[in-house]
Order: structure tokens, then C-alpha cells, then sequence
């Protein structure tokens, strides 16, 4: 690969006695792990303060299987400086963009890299719940796991069907169900199909249909940024 590429460092560790094993996220070729030989090391030409997240790189590599050698790395623009709840937010992001994207290798999803660099923005600005909840649809969405809004009752309510989508419960499911996060009344399930956030249960829904959903494609994984909320 000779040309310069846009890329976000998302995982990173050490390999060897000198060298880094990086996750790069990618616009044309999805995700690409690459080593970074003797970055590790004190040498004057050494870029190891480049490889940061949060900031756009232009980025090569030589070889052709699996994990690649990296050859150039430099700053497209300055990595976002976030600060506490905007650090594990986009933390988080990172990892819900590994967890969901970087296997297979080599996979492009469309839409995945614009939203997001559009988060990344929104986190580093005036950042709200809101914005979180719409970056895991957007993605769901581009990842083909997208809510299936159809025919929505606002007076019934509704159980998640990983497979077929949202589906009515009946009336003693909805006893027996009511504090679980999957049996929601119709009118939060319309105010998320229409991203209307004014109403704060539906953040609240969102976010715990949301984070069933995530839990169910990312298996066992264990999301570690959500330890830096407070």
C-alpha cells in the first residue's frame, strides 16, 4: 500500500519487546492491524506520540496478509483532547466500532467511518445523551441490524425479537414483563423511531433496548468503558 490513507487508531498494544499491534478503522478498507515496529523505543524519529485515538492519520503499509507492517503514519488533523464522561464516551465508541466492525478483516461498511467522525465531533462540542443513542442506531443500521419500525401501536406494548423485530405482548406478558427492558409501551418506540428525545423515559428506553441489542451481536465481550461513567 503506497498511498496515504485516512485512518483512527481504535485498539492498541504491545507486541514484542519494541514494537505496538494496532487496529487502525479505515474509510476504504475497513480495519487493517498493523505493526508498528520499535515505536516503543527512544529513538528521535520515533512517532509513537502520533499513534493517539480520537485523531485522523495518514496512514501505510507494506504486506498483504492479515497483519501488515506499518510503514508511515502522520497527523491529518489534532486528535480531540477529551476530557472525563467525553473520554469513556469515546472510548465507548471505540469500543462498539472494534467489537462490531473489525471481524472479518477487510469488510467496508458504508456509512460506518462518516458517522463516525460525525460522533467524534459531537462528543468534543456540546455533546447529549441524545447523540450517543442516535450514533448506535446509525450504526445498526449500516451494519444491517437495524429496527424495524412497522406498524407501531402507541397504546400497546412491545417485546424485541433479535430476529423478526419488535412484536405486541399480550396482556399477561406485559404484567410479567413490565420491568424488562425489552417490554416497551408503543408511544417510546415511536418517539425513538422519530429520534424525539424531548421526553427523558425515551432516553431511558433507548437506552436499555440499545444495550440489549449491542449485548446480543457482541456476545460474551465485555464493554470496558462503560467502568468510566459517572
Amino acid at each position: 500500500m503506497n498511498n496515504l490513507v485516512n485512518a483512527y487508531l481504535i485498539h492498541a498494544k504491545s507486541y514484542r519487546d519494541t514494537s505496538l499491534l494496532i487496529d487502525f478503522f479505515t474509510k476504504e478498507y475497513g480495519f487493517i492491524t498493523a505493526v508498528a515496529k520499535g515505536i516503543r523505543t527512544q529513538s528521535k524519529n520515533n512517532k509513537r506520540g502520533l499513534l493517539q485515538p480520537f485523531g485522523k492519520l495518514l496512514i501505510n503499509w507494506r504486506g498483504k496478509s492479515d497483519l501488515v507492517t506499518l510503514n508511515t503514519v502522520e497527523l491529518a488533523n489534532q486528535p480531540y483532547v477529551f476530557k472525563k464522561n467525553q473520554l469513556a464516551f469515546g472510548f465507548y465508541i471505540n469500543e462498539l466500532i472494534y467489537y462490531l466492525c473489525s471481524n472479518p478483516k477487510g469488510i467496508i461498511y458504508t456509512g460506518v467511518f462518516e458517522i463516525y467522525e460525525n460522533i467524534l465531533s459531537k462528543i468534543n462540542a456540546d455533546y447529549h445523551e441524545k447523540d450517543i443513542r442516535e450514533f448506535e442506531l446509525e450504526l445498526l443500521s449500516c451494519l444491517g441490524y437495524g429496527l424495524l419500525f412497522d406498524n407501531i401501536d402507541a397504546k400497546h406494548y412491545y417485546g424485541y425479537d433479535f430476529t423478526n423485530g419488535f412484536f405486541i405482548l399480550n396482556s399477561s406478558e406485559q404484567i410479567q414483563n413490565k420491568l424488562n427492558p425489552l417490554s416497551l409501551r408503543g408511544n417510546l418506540i415511536i418517539n425513538i423511531m422519530h429520534r424525539d428525545w424531548q421526553d427523558q423515559e425515551t432516553l431511558i428506553a433507548a437506552k436499555k433496548l440499545l444495550r440489549s441489542i449491542i449485548k446480543y451481536y457482541i456476545g460474551d465481550k465485555e464493554l470496558h468503558s462503560r467502568k468510566l461513567f459517572v
